[in-house]
């Protein structure tokens, strides 16, 4: 029997690390997203990824919250982590403007027609969190977002109703893991796909 054809229109997602609690699954992995953005630095490879996806199982049915981000900001904010820097690389803020000592990174993200949106735009949020106060077991919270989304400027859609969210408690070491794993497997995603892109070229 013939093997089934290969949809290479489909990023295909490698996993390189899973958390669970008895409530949440935490899944990152590395996809690259054919046909999308190019990479500056080898222009014929395309943009890679890493995805967050959240799954939490307290509902019915089990809730999954999925996330991209570039690979390169990965980069930034793991290496903000591990050097420990990430609170002054990333204040959060007060309502009055003030510094409020904790770490907040946002990422926002969202489709301008979606079908779990009836056709409505669909916005999708990451936040990165930090508390440092020392009584707290888990400092750090991964949080996805995703709900009715409104369309501003060009083209950005701007989170107006949230409607989901799924987050994941994690303690400094865990944290720490996340960003060194993570690392350490795009250095090694990149070394491959610029050989074959030599490869490619001889």
């Amino acid at each position: 029997m013939a093997a089934a054809p290969v949809d290479e229109s489909r990023p295909v997602y490698q996993q390189f690390m899973k958390l669970a609690t008895n409530k949440v699954v935490l899944d990152l992995s590395y996809t690259l997203l054919p046909g999308k953005e190019k990479n500056p630095e080898y222009p014929s490879l395309p943009e890679a990824k890493v995805v967050f996806t959240l799954v939490d199982y307290t509902k019915k049915p089990s809730l999954q919250l999925r996330h991209h981000m570039d690979a390169r900001i990965f980069r930034v904010l793991a290496w903000d982590i591990l050097l420990g820097r990430f609170p002054e690389a990333w204040p959060s803020r007060n309502d009055d403007g003030k510094e409020a000592g904790w770490g907040k990174y946002v990422e926002y993200k969202g489709t301008a027609q979606s079908t779990s949106q009836k056709g409505k735009p669909e916005a999708r949020r990451l936040t990165i969190l930090f508390n440092p106060d020392p009584d707290r077991k888990y400092p750090w919270t991964i949080k996805i977002e995703r709900g009715l989304g409104e369309i501003i400027g060009r083209g950005a859609v701007n989170m107006k109703q949230v409607q989901d969210t799924v987050q994941f408690p994690l303690a400094t070491l865990p944290m720490r893991a996340v960003a060194a794993d993570g690392l350490e497997f795009l250095s090694a995603q990149r070394a491959f796909r610029v050989s074959s892109d030599s490869m490619a070229l001889l």
